[in-house]
């Protein structure tokens, strides 16, 4: 119960922190650092 209570409170201030940031940003920023990992892997 503990631990889901401190998920909760992680991911409502993670989600207050992310909020202003525009969705196509992080979009942007997860797919280049996708494509880094599997450039990486490639190598």
């Amino acid at each position: 119960m503990v631990s889901l209570c401190s998920f909760w409170s992680r991911g409502l201030t993670f989600y207050i922190f992310l909020y202003p940031i525009p969705s196509w940003f992080v979009l942007a920023i997860a797919r280049v650092l996708f494509s880094a990992i599997l450039g990486n892997r490639q190598k």
